[in-house]
């Protein structure tokens, strides 16, 4: 029996400095995430800056 191709370990929005977890994500944030292929880890990160919600839908 053939297993999904990737499976989740863990996808989470973090402080770019301390790596703690962001309920609401703003401002400068890092995105992070790791999968499993097979036996093989997938580990990979994102820079984002996230508008704040006051922000959001002015312009």
């Amino acid at each position: 029996m053939l297993e999904p191709p990737l499976q989740w370990d863990y996808l989470a929005v973090v402080d770019p400095l301390s790596f703690e977890a962001k309920s609401v994500p703003h401002g400068p944030s890092l995105i992070i995430g790791a999968v499993r292929a097979g036996r093989t880890r997938l580990i990979d990160n994102l820079t984002v800056d996230v508008p704040s919600l006051q922000t959001v839908g002015r312009g």
